[in-house]
C-alpha cells in the first residue's frame, strides 16, 4: 500500500529579530509534505495502519532520527501488552514488545543513528536496541558514578546516553557510554556541590555538550545551563527581570557549525506583562521565535509541553491556537508556519480524515497528541487524534525552496517573492540584508542588486 502523505502550503507569520542573533536561521519553508507512517485503532470496525489491532498511541511521544525514521511507544493487548514502532516513508512496524500485566517502559525515549534508548518506568534502566529491536547496550545501577535511579534518555551518534541519575538522596546528570565493552561514566551538574538544588533531565548532543534547566540553591530561582565536552558549564538564560519562569524541559540541538555550540530552546514567562514566549540562542543572545498572540497562540498553552530545536534553529513546539486544541507550529525567529491543527484533513490509508477527535465535556477536541520532534533536516515528527477516534504518528517535510522565492512559497521566483523582498528591504530586515556576503548592517542598492541576481538565477 502507498503511504498516505499530502502536500500543503502552510499558514505562516513573518516576523523581525527581536533580540541579538549570533548567526542565522535558513528560512523556514511554507509547504511541507505530510505522510503517515502509523495509525493506532481500538474499534473492531477501524482496522490500524503498520499497527496491530488492538493498538492505543495516547499519550506517546515520538523521537525522530535525522534519515527519518521514527518510533513511539505503543500499548497493545494480547500476546504483548506493549511495542516500540519504528516507521520510515509510510513503511513500518513493531520491532519490540513486551507481555506483563504492570507497564514496563516509559513513553520518553530517544533515537538517533539507527539506535534506539528506552527506558524503564521504574528508572531501573535504560536500554539501546539496533532497528531490528536487538538489545546493544543496557545501562543499569552503578557504574564510576554509582547512580541509582535513571531518568528520560537523551541518545547521541556516538552510543552515549544522557540523563539524570539519582546518587542517594542527591541527583547527577550522567553522561554514559560503552567504549571498548567497558563502561564509562562522567558526571556534569549535581546537587551537593552546592550550586544546585533540583536539576531536570538533560539533553545530550553529537558533539558531546550537555544541557539542562536547573533550579539553584541561591540567587536566581531557575538557571539553564550548557556543558561543553570537557564538562565547563555556561549559563544560557536564568530567570530574574527578563523572564520569571521557564518550563521545565528545553531542546537542544547539534552544533550549527564544527567546533560550535548547540542551540538551546526553552519556554519562558516574560515578567514585564506575564506573556508566554518560545526562544532558541546559542549562549550569545537569544532569538524570539513565537509568542502567546501570535498566530492566535494561547500564551498559556506554551507552558504546557517540551519544545524541538535543530541545528539550523528552526523550533517545533505545539500549542493551542484559536481552534482551541493544540496545533504543530514550527519558526525560526523570522518566520512562523502552522504545520498542522484540528480541522485539517489528514492524509491516512482510509482516505483524507479530518483531524481531531471531540472528546466532549470540558475536555473538547484534541489534536497534537503528546511531544514532538524535529531532526536537522527540518523534517517534524508528531502524533494526533483523528475525527474517527484513532491516532496517527506523521512525518512532516519541508519542501525545498531556492534563495530567490522569498516568501518560501515554492516554485520559481514570481512577483510576490519580489514584492516580499521589497518589503524587507524597505523595513530593513536582516535577512534581506545580502551584501556583502553575511550582511552589513545596511540596506543600499548593493543587496537590492543581489536580490535580483538571485530573482534572475530562478529555481
Amino acid at each position: 500500500m502507498d503511504s498516505p502523505r499530502i502536500v500543503r502550503s502552510r499558514s505562516m507569520l513573518l516576523a523581525p529579530l527581536l533580540a541579538m542573533a549570533s548567526g542565522a536561521a535558513a528560512q523556514v519553508p511554507t509547504q511541507w509534505t505530510i505522510e503517515l507512517q502509523c495509525r493506532s485503532s481500538l474499534d473492531p470496525g477501524i482496522v490500524p495502519f503498520n499497527l496491530p489491532f488492538p493498538s492505543s498511541l495516547s499519550s506517546q511521544s515520538v523521537a525522530l532520527d535525522q534519515d527519518g525514521s521514527v518510533v513511539t511507544r505503543v500499548v497493545l493487548a494480547g500476546a504483548a501488552t506493549e511495542g516500540i514502532f519504528l516507521g520510515q516513508n509510510g513503511a513500518g512496524g513493531i520491532i519490540l514488545s513486551v507481555n506483563d500485566p504492570e507497564p514496563i517502559w516509559s513513553s520518553g525515549l530517544d533515537h538517533e543513528n539507527n539506535r534506539v534508548a528506552v527506558q524503564r518506568l521504574d528508572g531501573t534502566s535504560i536500554t539501546t536496541y539496533d532497528e531490528s529491536g536487538a538489545p546493544i547496550d543496557v545501562f543499569g545501577p552503578g557504574g564510576s558514578e554509582g547512580i541509582s535511579g535513571l531518568s528520560t534518555p537523551s541518545l547521541n551518534s556516538a552510543g552515549a546516553v544522557g540523563y539524570r541519575g539519582d546518587f542517594g538522596t542527591f541527583r547527577k546528570l550522567i553522561i554514559d557510554q560503552f567504549i571498548g565493552g567497558v563502561r564509562t561514566q562522567v558526571s556534569r551538574g549535581n546537587t551537593f556541590s552546592g550550586t544546585y538544588s533540583f536539576l531536570f533531565s538533560p539533553r545530550l548532543n553529537n558533539a558531546g555538550e550537555m544541557a539542562s534547566n536547573t533550579i539553584l540553591q541561591n540567587g536566581s530561582t531557575r538557571r539553564i545551563a550548557r556543558w561543553d565536552p570537557a564538562g565547563n558549564p555556561t549559563t544560557i538564560v536564568e530567570t530574574g527581570a527578563t523572564w520569571n519562569a521557564f518550563v521545565n524541559s528545553i531542546g537542544f540541538s547539534n552544533p550549527p557549525t564544527a567546533g560550535g555550540a548547540g542551540h538551546v530552546a526553552f519556554s519562558a514567562r516574560r515578567a514585564s506583562d506575564s506573556i508566554w514566549e518560545v526562544r532558541r540562542t546559542d549562549g550569545l543572545g537569544t532569538i524570539r521565535v513565537a509568542q502567546g498572540g501570535d498566530m492566535n497562540i494561547q500564551s498559556s498553552d506554551l507552558a504546557n509541553f517540551p519544545v524541538a530545536v535543530n541545528r539550523s534553529g528552526w523550533v517545533a513546539f505545539r500549542a493551542k491556537d484559536d481552534s482551541n486544541a493544540a496545533a504543530l507550529f514550527v519558526g525560526d525567529g523570522q518566520t512562523l508556519v502552522r504545520i498542522a491543527r484540528a480541522g485539517d484533513m489528514m492524509p491516512t490509508d482510509l482516505g483524507p480524515i479530518v483531524g481531531g477527535f471531540n472528546f466532549g465535556g470540558t475536555t473538547g477536541v484534541q489534536f497534537i497528541n503528546a511531544n514532538v520532534d524535529i531532526n536537522d533536516a527540518g523534517q517534524v515528527a508528531f502524533a494526533c487524534f483523528l475525527e474517527n477516534g484513532t491516532i496517527g504518528v506523521y512525518v512532516a517535510t519541508p519542501v525545498e525552496t531556492c534563495a530567490g522565492d522569498w516568501d518560501a512559497s515554492g516554485g520559481q521566483p514570481n512577483s510576490s517573492d519580489f514584492l516580499a523582498y521589497l518589503n524587507d528591504w524597505s523595513a530593513n530586515e536582516p535577512r534581506a540584508d545580502l551584501a556583502p556576503a553575511g550582511g552589513d548592517g545596511t540596506w543600499d542598492s548593493s543587496d537590492f542588486l543581489a536580490y535580483l541576481n538571485l530573482y534572475s538565477a530562478g529555481c
